[in-house]
C-alpha cells in the first residue's frame, strides 16, 4: 500500500496482455464520483474461463481450457463457473484473490472502462520495479514517444 505508479493511457486494447496491471473505472461513490481500481488481467475477449479451487482455467472453447499461472495473483480456493468472456470485456483479478472484489463478483470489464496500463512503480525507491517484461516496457514507452511526437507536430 502506499506504492505510487506510472501508468500508460490505453489507446488501444489489443496491447493488453494477460497478466498486465490494468486500472479501469469502477463503481459511482457518490456525488458523480467514480473510483478507479487497480487490477491484474486474467481472462481476455472471446475465452472461456473458469476458476475450480482457486486455480485459473482458460481456452478458446468450454471442452478446451488449460490451467494458466499468473504472476503476482495469490490464489485461494474459491470456484467461478465457466463463461465465455464478452468480445469487447476483459476478466480482472485482484492480486490477493481471497479478499479481493473483482470480475468473480462484478462479471467481465467492458474495454471502454479499461483507462490505464501500469507499468512501473516508482516510489518508494525501495519498491522500484518494473510490473511488465522489459520488451512491453520497451514498446510502451517508444509508442507513447511516439504520439507524444504526433500531438507535438499536429499543435
Amino acid at each position: 500500500m502506499g506504492d505510487k505508479i506510472a501508468v500508460l493511457k490505453i489507446k488501444d486494447h489489443y496491447s493488453i496482455r494477460r497478466g498486465d496491471i490494468v486500472i479501469y473505472l469502477g463503481d459511482p461513490i457518490g456525488k458523480g464520483k467514480i473510483k478507479e481500481k487497480m487490477k491484474r488481467v486474467a481472462g481476455l475477449p472471446g475465452e472461456y474461463f473458469k476458476i475450480d479451487r482457486g486455480e485459473i482455467y482458460a481456452g478458446p472453447n468450454e471442452d478446451n481450457v488449460s490451467h494458466i499461472y499468473i504472476k503476482g495473483i495469490r490464489n485461494d480456493d474459491s470456484n467461478y463457473e465457466p463463461l465465455r468472456i464478452p468480445d469487447g470485456s476483459m476478466f480482472l483479478l485482484g492480486d490477493n484473490m481471497k479478499v479481493s472484489r473483482d470480475s468473480r463478483d462484478i462479471g467481465p470489464v467492458p474495454f471502454e472502462k479499461i483507462q490505464f496500463k501500469a507499468f512501473a512503480v516508482y516510489w518508494p525507491l525501495w519498491h522500484v520495479k518494473l510490473l511488465t517484461g522489459l520488451k512491453s516496457f520497451i514498446i510502451s514507452i517508444v509508442k507513447a514517444m511516439r504520439e507524444a511526437e504526433e500531438h507535438q507536430i499536429e499543435s
